[in-house]
């Protein structure tokens, strides 16, 4: 069940990211809802897992870093405090690393660390190819992954990547397409509200 949980997480966080990102018109109870189940979603799926809150947190704190833009919002910018007493509070269901979690967790780090200096771009066919790209190789880890025993925690943590990046594609060439239309006279989401400047998710403005 909590695989179900990684999914719908990375789709809900990805919705509401390219949702704000782009200004899309939508009700702000949709807005709200996107936010909330992530939340649970996230909720359920560390508080009995240290290590993928660990992995999870490294992978956001890491994007944050390289990119200024990202969790810039009030709300995104909570998880980066809020994480934190995650893991304090599941600290008791940590386990031993698992060695075969290190190539996907390396690579990862990598990607969230140097992706906004290579694709500094919103949109763009560069950015669908290459995310198109990660979506085939994610799958193909999780396959491998699976067959000689990952942790359960890495299978969540790529399941979660899996659908945010499915969807980002997906988006990307509907927005590219014009079958979904930006907002160009509504102000980007900014730190005092998301009516008025840029936004990101997490693993967010990715």
């Amino acid at each position: 069940m909590e695989y179900a949980f990684s999914a719908i997480g990375g789709l809900s966080c990805k919705a509401y990211d390219d949702i704000v990102d782009n200004n899309i018109e939508v009700s702000d109870t949709l807005k709200e809802a996107l936010k909330g189940i992530q939340w649970i979603s996230l909720a359920v799926l560390s508080i009995n897992d240290f290590n993928f809150t660990l992995y999870f947190y490294i992978f956001n704190y890491l994007h944050h870093l390289t990119n200024k833009e990202s969790f810039s919002l009030p709300y995104e910018h909570s998880l980066l405090y809020v994480y934190p007493l995650l893991l304090l509070f599941n600290y008791h269901t940590a386990q031993s690393f698992n060695s075969l979690d290190l190539i996907p967790l390396l690579s990862a780090c990598a990607w969230f660390s140097l992706e906004p200096y290579f694709f500094p771009e919103n949109i763009s066919y560069r950015k669908i190819l290459c995310r198109t790209l990660l979506v085939i190789t994610i799958i193909v880890v999780l396959a491998i992954g699976w067959h000689i025993g990952s942790s359960e925690s890495m299978r969540k943590i790529l399941i979660y990547l899996l659908c945010y990046m499915a969807l980002s594609v997906a988006f990307q060439g509907l927005l590219i397409s014009g079958l979904v239309k930006r907002n160009e006279s509504v102000p980007a989401p900014s730190e005092e509200g998301e009516g008025e400047g840029k936004a990101i998710p997490n693993p967010s403005n990715t």
